[in-house]
């Protein structure tokens, strides 16, 4: 599942996926179409008031959705590379150890450690951008 080298062609995902890799694809897929997904995106790009070609509103509506991605990713972001320093510098001080098969499960439970942090803040930059938008 999570990594096999005999990785399937699937026609609705980029590249080669790996079998764990394409249920979840075709998940993300289902509920975007279950959930109304298309509908709600043509209805925003119709009744939105266009201030002027829609090639600017376009570009804010593009200008506005690469802010709030990088307000969300950005804390996780530089969360991740501080404990992969950390691991880094980790085992390398105890090199004749092999001591990455303990580092790998504590990088992942340090990094939700800084999600669950940041969680309240991601709130409500989630809140403010829910409440602009049309």
């Amino acid at each position: 599942l999570r990594g096999a080298r005999d990785a399937p062609a699937v026609p609705t995902l980029e590249g080669p996926a790996t079998p764990l890799g394409v249920l979840l694809g075709l998940l993300a897929s289902a509920l975007f179409l279950a959930t109304g997904g298309p509908a709600r995106v043509v209805s925003a790009l119709a009744h939105r008031p266009v201030p002027g070609h829609p090639l600017v509103a376009a570009a804010d509506d593009l200008v506005a959705g690469i802010t709030l991605a990088v307000a969300l990713g950005g804390p996780l972001l530089a969360a991740a590379i501080v404990v992969e320093i950390a691991a880094a510098l980790i085992a390398r001080a105890a090199s004749p150890a092999q001591v990455h098969a303990l580092l790998a499960p504590l990088r992942a439970i340090a990094t939700l450690a800084v999600m669950a942090m940041v969680l309240e803040r991601l709130a409500g930059v989630l809140g403010r951008a829910v409440a602009a938008a049309p």
